[in-house]
């Protein structure tokens, strides 16, 4: 093979790959319309469930792409996407194929996606990476999401716990002021509350869950005419 006919070959290989993942990326588009086209009472469901059907034969690198498309969607369009991530991700580990992780974590870590989207990513890079959770949630402390933040102080207060039975109550006093700061569900708030108490910090709760106590009434007005 000369030279000359090497390059032709490769660069009718790359236009062929490149051709057929745009034509993969506009199946995925137009079907992830069709979803998203499900109305009220029914509206669209066969549509959308034939589209379902035909969206979750594609490959894992249809991943990312499905979970944009649950941002800003109603319940019923959320669902069909959630199930589709689902399928497809379930389908690709039987399989033995890799899930494209690099772009699930890229989509995680952009807190402009709605939160129930990025908690998918997050449990399916949780079960292909083991390393995932470690490395993830501490950054996640403060994260808009509930669904993400909640995992993150849990871990917060794990790790609190742990240095407090080392006996390192400094730390350990430090570590549950920080699992504290992101704390929003009651339980969390309550367990990280009583350990700093018995460590001799007092917190106010009401301040923490920014509850308004203190207010003030302007009165009479004069509404003549």
């Amino acid at each position: 093979m000369t030279k000359r006919t090497f390059l032709l070959l490769t660069l009718a290989l790359t236009v062929c790959a490149l051709g057929s993942a745009c034509a993969r990326g506009g199946q995925a588009d137009a079907l992830l319309a069709r979803i998203k086209a499900v109305g009220a009472e029914g509206a669209g469901n066969p549509d959308a469930a034939k589209a379902w059907k035909e969206l979750v034969r594609l490959e894992p690198t249809v991943l990312p792409e499905i979970l944009t498309a649950m941002d800003g969607t109603d319940v019923t369009a959320s669902n069909y996407l959630r199930a589709a991530v689902d399928a497809v991700a379930e389908r690709a580990v039987r399989d033995g194929k890799t899930l494209p992780t690099k772009e699930l974590e890229a989509f995680l870590a952009d807190k402009r996606h709605a939160g129930p989207a990025r908690r998918l990513a997050y449990e399916w890079l949780a079960r292909v990476d083991k390393t995932a959770p470690a490395r993830l949630l501490p950054g996640m402390i403060q994260d808009p999401s509930n669904e993400l933040r909640r995992d993150a102080v849990a871990v917060a207060l794990k790790d609190a716990k742990g240095l407090l039975d080392k006996g390192d109550k400094g730390a350990a006093t430090a570590a549950y002021r920080k699992a504290l700061s992101g704390a929003c569900d009651q339980d969390q708030v309550d367990d990280a509350v009583k350990q700093l108490k018995e460590l001799g910090v007092e917190i106010d709760v009401a301040a923490h869950f920014g509850f308004i106590r203190k207010w003030k009434l302007a009165a009479p007005f004069d509404n003549t005419d």
